[in-house]
């Protein structure tokens, strides 16, 4: 999973990712990811966080 509010950035981390056989989807919303990793549906998160 992908978590980052730079949409080209997450698009090219995903082709990437995609690319090398692995399965990735991207997201906008931080909470949303952490509520579904919990649930352990997820190996790897990235987060791209501007603060």
């Amino acid at each position: 999973m992908i978590c980052d509010d730079d949409k080209a950035l997450a698009d090219e981390l995903l082709a990437a990712l995609r690319a090398a056989r692995h399965e990735a989807m991207t997201c906008n919303h931080t909470m949303d990811v952490l509520r579904e990793a919990e649930a352990g549906r997820f190996d790897l998160v990235v987060f791209g966080l501007d603060m």
